[in-house]
């Protein structure tokens, strides 16, 4: 599998991506990428809400991986066939504190969180924000938030297991979980509404159609957010919390970077 994208578009807030493929490109290779209402043009404006419930500072996005099934393709079927869930589409998506979706990467099932994370844009954006020496003189340093599957690293926070009870890191460890508790309410939201990508569901379609529907689906959710449509039920977990995503030249610094910020905002 390669990592370069089949296609990426940005978008403004008041411009939701049309999620229009580029006919030069074969998906069974690639991966497909976009970017909905684009988290750069809005740093300051998400990190601030997401510090009005937590002491974590410059939180830009939360991240996980959901898993959509499909029929078994007639071509390339090996690319597509997941460990666990057959064929199937590996989608990483990235939400705010009101779930919208401001990144989804889909990739066909045989890619694991950790290659899809690896070799997504985002993760390169939000490298490159760190590396600003001006954004982070004026504005700090920014992160995602993930789930202990992910393996920590100086852009992408995770929590810790089995802090002691009382200490600065069990602390840290519950705003980080109750807050990053939202992306897979995201994935509740996301496919309770559009059915066609629920869990319980196998779609009949060929790889690039899944993909389109995929992407279909979160155009409109985030069109039902923007525009204050509520579900009338609880979100769900659909969290893909079925794999270790490990990378071992992050891991050490990673480390270093959340202890300094639990010494810092929760000694």
């Amino acid at each position: 599998m390669t990592g370069s994208h089949f296609q990426k578009a940005e978008r403004k807030d008041s411009k939701l991506a049309t999620g229009k493929t580029s006919q030069s490109h074969k998906f069974p290779s690639k991966c497909l990428s976009l970017v909905f209402c684009s988290m750069i043009s809005f740093l300051s404006l998400i990190s601030f809400r997401f510090r009005q419930h937590n002491r974590i500072p410059n939180i830009l996005g939360l991240i996980d991986c959901v898993v959509v099934k499909f029929v078994r393709p007639s071509r390339n079927e090996e690319a597509f066939y997941h460990h666990k869930h057959s064929h199937a589409m590996n989608v990483q998506v990235v939400c705010d504190d009101n779930h919208i979706i401001r990144n989804i990467r889909i990739c066909p099932g045989s890619n694991n969180d950790r290659h899809v994370w690896r070799h997504s844009d985002i993760r390169e954006k939000l490298q490159s924000l760190r590396e600003d020496q001006q954004i982070v003189r004026e504005e700090g340093r920014y992160y995602f938030l993930g789930d202990s599957g992910y393996t920590s690293s100086p852009i992408m926070l995770t929590p810790i297991q089995n802090a002691p009870e009382g200490s600065a890191e069990a602390l840290y460890t519950s705003e980080h979980t109750r807050t990053r508790c939202q992306i897979e309410q995201t994935f509740g939201i996301y496919s309770n509404v559009w059915l066609a990508i629920s869990r319980r569901r196998v779609l009949p379609y060929k790889p690039k159609k899944v993909a389109l529907i995929i992407l279909a689906c979160a155009v409109l959710h985030n069109f039902r957010r923007l525009n204050g449509i509520r579900p009338g039920f609880p979100a769900q977990n659909h969290a893909n919390n079925d794999r270790h995503v490990f990378e071992e030249g992050d891991f050490q610094a990673g480390i270093l970077e959340r202890q300094r910020l639990i010494y810092r905002y929760y000694v």
